[in-house]
């Protein structure tokens, strides 16, 4: 098998066979997978082994994720594997921290398969061009450190910009003060610059803002510690867009092992961007209404509870299903049902509070996670204004139909304390209100 056609390989680590079990499901295909079950196995099978990709679970017994990233970003032989934080954990500040370590992405449970493995396949691809830009980087280091040697004063260095000007991939080279003292074309067809508006400047004109100062301080550590840096960065346009690239920075020491030259190479990594949320839009949404779908549900749901456990919260779930749509779809045609189902999906988000979550799971049933649940009657505020709603005519084809709205309510922790204990607990109080006479909603009760 030649190189072309080399499997990638990922390593998996977690401490819980059956998330091992997942992740193998979903990447075995396409992927070569080497699995860890703990931290300190995992920092030796990814320096003996050097995957392509590391997938890294947070809590695990011993050695945390964050340790574990923490320390491959320490070492030489892996700082430059890209890592994947796959967790439960969905806290802004969990992933924050993940991030500032040096993980190029953060994953939550329950794992969506079509998001992750493009997720995956646009790093690895990121990866594939980052090694593209580090070939790159090494002969320009090895050019301007002839110079160097030769003693070129920040002027003739300039003039070893326009040896670049050729290539594709934006250049920049700054001195030991981090001061601009040369550029190629690609770096204002990118930036917008010209090379006389940037000489003489540090690069933090170009900061987007969406880094904080621990970034930058990771950054320059990294930098200073192994001579090397690379990953995604967010700078800022001349005309003020921001945008995302892919940039390597490589430190260039004299003779003396004095650092002289920073160089760096970066390309417009938007498009791999805007393909990556395509698809995770796609396989979260619903193609007809443009609501969240079953896949997002679930995830959802599961964040929503880690939430209210950890918050010490109440949250409800709301299951839905239209009264007589079959007879609407039946009388006026799949086309009315389809505008039926677009009506009633917008009556019900302008129904709905601010941070409530509503999905369509298919059909004509959709389901709202309500958060912060202090009372009943913060459910039935919601509940009444969405009976109302639904209630009123639609005008299809220029013609009316009319339909009502059954619900069935549970509320955790009281319902259950599990995805799959609310679902069939609000599923079994919504058939009850259908039962009763439709168009109203039930309080899930407990069997006596």
């Amino acid at each position: 098998m030649n190189n072309e056609h080399k499997k990638s390989t990922i390593l998996v680590v977690d401490d819980l066979p059956e998330n091992i079990d997942v992740l193998r499901g979903i990447l075995s295909n396409q992927y070569a997978i080497n699995i860890a079950s703990s931290g300190a196995q995992a920092l030796k099978v990814a320096k003996e082994q050097q995957p392509d990709l590391i997938l890294l679970d947070i809590m695990m017994p011993e050695m945390d994720g964050y340790e574990v990233c923490r320390r491959l970003k320490a070492d030489k032989l892996t700082a430059e594997i890209p890592v994947i934080f796959v967790t439960a954990l969905d806290e802004a500040d969990d992933e924050m921290k993940g991030l500032s370590l040096g993980a190029i992405d953060y994953v939550t449970k329950p794992i969506h398969a079509s998001i992750a493995l493009a997720r995956i396949k646009n790093h690895l691809e990121l990866r594939q061009r980052s090694n593209e830009l580090q070939e790159l980087n090494r002969n320009l280091e090895q050019r301007v450190s002839d110079e160097v040697a030769r003693n070129m004063d920040a002027e003739r260095l300039g003039l070893l910009g326009k040896l670049f000007d050729m290539g594709h991939e934006a250049v920049m080279i700054t001195d030991a003060e981090n001061r601009i003292v040369a550029v190629n074309k690609a770096f204002s067809t990118t930036s917008g610059y010209s090379r006389e508006e940037v000489l003489g400047k540090t690069p933090k004109m170009f900061q987007s803002g969406r880094h904080n100062s621990d970034f930058y301080m990771q950054l320059w550590q990294q930098l200073i510690g192994h001579d090397f840096w690379q990953g995604e960065l967010w700078n800022r346009r001349k005309d003020g867009v921001v945008y995302p690239e892919w940039l390597s920075i490589s430190a260039i020491r004299d003779a003396n092992g004095r650092v002289v030259n920073y160089l760096s190479t970066f390309s417009d990594i938007s498009k791999h961007m805007q393909m990556q949320e395509k698809v995770r839009h796609m396989a979260l949404h619903d193609h007809l209404t443009g609501l969240p779908n079953r896949a997002a549900f679930n995830e959802q749901l599961e964040r929503a509870i880690l939430r209210a456990m950890r918050h010490k919260t109440r949250l409800a779930v709301v299951m839905m299903d239209l009264d007589r749509f079959k007879e609407v779809n039946d009388s006026m045609g799949h086309a009315a049902g389809d505008q039926l189902l677009l009506g009633v999906a917008g009556r019900m988000q302008v129904c709905l509070r601010g941070d409530d979550f509503i999905c369509r799971l298919g059909g004509d049933e959709f389901v709202v996670i309500m958060h912060d649940i202090h009372s009943a009657v913060d459910i039935e505020t919601v509940c009444d204004k969405l009976l109302n709603s639904i209630a009123e005519p639609y005008l299809l084809n220029g013609h009316k139909a009319s339909v009502t709205l059954s619900m069935g309510i549970a509320i955790y922790p009281e319902d259950g304390r599990t995805e799959a204990v609310l679902m069939e607990n609000a599923d079994a109080a919504m058939y009850q209100t259908k039962k009763d006479g439709r168009a109203n909603y039930t309080f899930f009760k407990k069997p006596e």
